[in-house]
């Protein structure tokens, strides 16, 4: 199976309950990657391994992502946002949340589009880099690496495979709340936010 395509990254908070709310999508990215880190003990009896452990118990993540926009900037990273403004306020003492980040993927094969989540991600500040231009434009693209984690039922990832990218879209929409107006009583839609930690 050969992938080909990389499309619609989003990113949800994560509640306590391993649900999550205020999804949305990114805009445009160049790259995803995830490795995780397994646990390679080993258990020696009559002269030879009888046990090996090979668990996931976590792992990182990198996303490439071509614009990075203020509004995504503070709600990856916790910062404040002052929408008005398109302003971020960053301090010292500030906490990336918890995060789920979801793409779409294409293959080859049997049900070629693919929703790839990781449940619990936390991510890290970028380097903020600009170049002069030059004779020949060049773009710059903004690379966001952070860990993740497995949930307490031991869920690091899910990887489904759909017939068509509306399915698949609409499998991630549902998890990660994309679209969904917020609950009755919610204090949400002020002009500046602050993303907060699960």
């Amino acid at each position: 199976m050969a992938k080909k395509g990389l499309e619609y990254v989003c990113i949800a908070k994560l509640q306590e309950d391993g649900t999550y709310k205020d999804g949305e999508y990114i805009g445009p990215s160049a790259k995803f990657t995830a490795a995780a880190s397994t646990n390679t003990v080993k258990d020696f009896g009559d002269n030879r391994a009888v046990v090996t452990d090979t668990s996931v118990n976590t792992g990182t993540v990198s996303v490439e992502v071509n614009e990075f926009v203020n509004k995504f900037y503070a709600t990856a990273l916790g910062h404040t946002y002052d929408a008005e403004k398109d302003q971020v306020v960053c301090k010292s003492n500030d906490e990336a949340p918890y995060l789920g980040i979801a793409c779409l993927g294409q293959s080859t094969g049997e049900k070629p589009y693919k929703a790839v989540v990781y449940r619990k991600v936390q991510l890290k500040e970028p380097t903020n880099e600009y170049d002069t231009k030059q004779e020949q434009v060049t773009f710059t693209h903004t690379t966001l690496e952070g860990d993740f984690y497995t949930l307490e039922n031991g869920e690091y990832s899910i990887k489904a495979g759909f017939d068509t990218k509306d399915e698949a879209k609409a499998f991630i929409d549902e998890l990660f709340k994309i679209g969904t107006p917020p609950a009755s009583g919610s204090t949400e839609g002020g002009e500046e936010t602050q993303g907060t930690g699960a």
